[in-house]
């Protein structure tokens, strides 16, 4: 089987590539637009160009910052300029589109695709690909301990409490741990770093808590999913994002609509057992790896093997 060459501007660590991939690993795109106009920036586009030569496919992945912030300074850069010239097929992975919804569109036609959290917001043709489980591979994933005892916490909501007027999570996060407070619930609230002990906060909780800002379907459901936990979500707002877990995966999945109903589901989920399926359902999927091969296979046109 051929190769598939793959040049991947983003987040590298912890990606597993099975047997036939040829992955090239490339400065994100944020890193290199703050180059611009550095000396450094002429040593990063050598070594990117040399890993362009005969690449089936390159993936610009943009995640926690809004293409405007990005975009305008490598395009208006003419060497840098090429990165988005050479490849053949070039996919955007817009990981963040609940955030910049709006701004994907003027830069559109500098790709052959676009692939997206959040595609019904852009206005443009593009492919629905959620968020991942970033910092951890597959075969770490699964070589991870996950304990079943009982939990330290009860609930882990491992969140930053802000939001716009439409949002507004710090003010429904407010109530919700007024509730928490009244039933003697313990929990951990606010955000935890590095990345392994985030997920040692989800670990040690029996309920991963989600608030998404949007209503969209983010990289924390697959966090606590792989951590075994159940996790308690405001529902999504598309039909796509809310039938995305198989039934095995919903055995670990309690929605609600909105504070009139938070209660009645938190109660519900405090006694629910976890399953202890969700975790694999993650390795084998939804880690960053997954989402890099899906759109390599997806563009390049091979039915190529993931793993």
């Amino acid at each position: 089987m051929r190769k598939i060459k793959v040049a991947i501007f983003g987040a590298s660590h912890a990606c597993d590539y099975p047997d036939g991939w040829d992955v090239r690993q490339c400065t994100p795109l944020g890193e290199l637009s703050r180059l611009v106009g550095e000396p450094a920036l002429k040593t990063h586009l050598t070594d990117i160009f040399k890993k362009l030569d005969g690449v089936d496919v390159a993936i610009y992945a943009l995640a926690g910052q809004p293409p405007s912030r990005v975009m305008p300074r490598l395009l208006t850069d003419p060497s840098a300029r090429e990165i988005f010239e050479i490849p053949r097929r070039r996919a955007l992975w817009s990981v963040d589109s609940h955030h910049w919804a709006g701004q994907e569109h003027e830069w559109a036609s500098h790709f052959t695709s676009v692939y997206s959290s959040d595609p019904w917001s852009l206005g443009i043709d593009a492919v629905f690909l959620p968020p991942a489980i970033w910092g951890v591979s597959a075969k770490a994933l699964k070589e991870l301990p996950l304990p079943d005892y009982p939990a330290p916490y009860s609930v882990c909501c491992l969140m930053r409490p802000y939001g716009d007027h439409k949002t507004d999570r710090g003010s429904k996060m407010a109530e919700i741990v007024k509730l928490f407070r009244k039933y003697g619930t313990s929990f951990i609230y606010g955000t935890v770093e590095p990345y392994p002990a985030y997920l040692t906060a989800i670990r040690n909780s029996h309920i991963g808590l989600n608030l998404s800002l949007r209503g969209e379907l983010n990289a924390r459901a697959f966090e606590v999913l792989a951590m075994n936990r159940i996790l308690l979500t405001n529902r999504f707002k598309r039909d796509e994002m809310n039938g995305y877990f198989p039934p095995h995966v919903m055995e670990n999945v309690l929605f609600f609509d909105g504070l009139h109903d938070f209660d009645w589901v938190f109660q519900q989920a405090i006694i629910k057992p976890s399953s202890n399926t969700t975790r694999d359902w993650v390795a084998d999927e939804h880690c960053l790896a997954h989402r890099y091969m899906y759109i390599a296979g997806n563009e390049a046109n091979d039915k190529l093997p993931v793993a």
